[in-house]
């Protein structure tokens, strides 16, 4: 997330959350899809070292400069309400994927990450539509009721990886 999360924090000033977090989760699943069918160690180094890192970039930062600019008031509190969902998701998906690892293979094991990126994607799509009013710029109008349900569908984005990787 390191470089990548300083663009990606650049390029959320600029154009807004939403379309990078999208465009990282469109990256995220097509880089899961992609190390299902790794050959060699370089494609599995592209593959998850940048075409991830920047899915990983592209939710993490937004996430976060959303959140903080969402509350003020309790801003610790909402953003140690974001950090538990990385605790969270690095609790139960690595086991999820180590049994699917035995029993498929790690190659097959690619393939869920890659479905939990599809279905967290359209889930944010299908509420980013219903929730038009919902800008991540500040000044701008917010329904505190879109808006946390759109943070917590962004929270899956990020932590559906194997072996809790980001």
């Amino acid at each position: 997330v390191g470089v990548f999360g300083i663009i990606t924090g650049r390029l959320t000033d600029k154009y807004g959350a939403r379309i990078l977090i999208v465009t990282g989760a469109i990256m995220g699943g097509a880089g899961y899809l992609l190390m299902s069918q790794v050959s060699s160690l370089w494609q599995l180094y592209l593959y998850f070292g940048i075409i991830v890192g920047i899915c990983a970039a592209s939710c993490w930062t937004p996430i976060m400069a959303t959140v903080s600019r969402l509350f003020v008031k309790q801003r610790i509190l909402a953003l140690g309400i974001v950090m538990s969902g990385i605790t969270i998701g690095t609790m139960f998906i690595p086991p999820m994927i180590a049994s699917v690892i035995t029993a498929q293979g790690w190659r097959f094991a690619f393939f869920p990450s890659f479905l939990l990126f599809s279905f967290s994607l359209l889930k944010s799509l299908r509420r980013a539509i219903l929730s038009l009013k919902l800008t991540f710029n500040l000044g701008s109008e917010i329904s505190h009721s879109n808006s946390l349900a759109a943070v917590a569908s962004c929270i899956t984005l990020k932590y559906s990886g194997p072996f809790g990787l980001r």
